[in-house]
């Protein structure tokens, strides 16, 4: 259940792109997104933005959420966008309770998270057109609710329809089907992987190209690997700064 200070704003005035961070590396793509969102909001009429800030759930420096939120005068409505990969603990349970500790002088709407905008159907499906005839690794974290269906799996069974690729699956990194047991998957010579990471953190830097046998900190959006009889093209969308700040202002537009 959303607090009953968590409310529903039309016109936001400040937005706070909230993460995970910021361990070594993790937190450069939220607050590269801060600033493209800041950039994109001012050029949109009648926003009433007054500031975009990045803010994180742990770690520690001023930029920590319940710090931020703090910080801001009294009857400030405030948007907090997560920028996280799927609608988990942080986002259900984490998040509201910062705001509950922390902003409650303040007017707070929580978006739902980034990576669950209808908008990265369409991105994915946009970059998956320069490479047809490829197949398709989606990659997440997953979840301890086993009893929960992974929006990941209809995400990636939703891209093969669309066409532009032969086959598609998901794999996570905390349940079955797990991203080391890629290779049973059958899927053919030329691969994209995208994984559904909000940052170049752990799992990023380390995880992902261990599974696939390259070196740690190799996979950046938009890089391109040769293994043992496959071509790799990876995708971390949730990183691109450019193209998440348009996604993110239309969201606050529809707020």
């Amino acid at each position: 259940m959303i607090p009953e200070q968590i409310r529903p704003r039309t016109v936001p005035h400040t937005v706070i792109v909230a993460a995970h961070g910021p361990d070594r590396g993790s937190a450069d793509p939220t607050r590269h997104l801060a600033g493209r969102l800041a950039e994109t909001l001012a050029r949109r009429a009648g926003q009433g933005v007054r500031q975009v800030r990045p803010a994180f759930l742990r770690g520690t420096g001023p930029d920590l959420l319940p710090d931020v939120l703090a910080a801001l005068p009294a009857g400030r409505p405030v948007t907090v966008l997560p920028h996280f990969a799927a609608d988990g603990t942080f986002t259900r349970s984490i998040i509201p309770a910062r705001i509950r500790e922390a902003g409650s002088h303040l007017t707070v709407t929580a978006l739902p998270p980034l990576g669950t905008a209808p908008a990265i159907h369409d991105l994915l499906t946009t970059a998956l057109r320069v490479q047809p005839g490829s197949d398709l690794l989606l990659i997440g974290h997953g979840s301890t609710d086993q009893n929960s269906p992974s929006p990941l799996t209809a995400l990636a069974e939703s891209l093969r329809a669309a066409g532009h690729i032969r086959r598609a699956a998901a794999v996570f990194l905390e349940h079955a089907p797990r991203l080391q047991d890629w290779r049973a998957l059958g899927l053919g010579p030329d691969i994209i992987i995208a994984g559904l990471f909000a940052g170049y953190g752990r799992h990023v830097r380390h995880d992902l190209p261990a599974a696939f046998g390259l070196p740690e900190d190799s996979l950046r959006h938009h890089s391109s690997h040769r293994i043992a009889g496959h071509h790799l093209t990876c995708l971390l969308p949730l990183t691109d700064a450019a193209a998440m700040a348009g996604i993110a202002a239309d969201l606050l537009t529809a707020a």
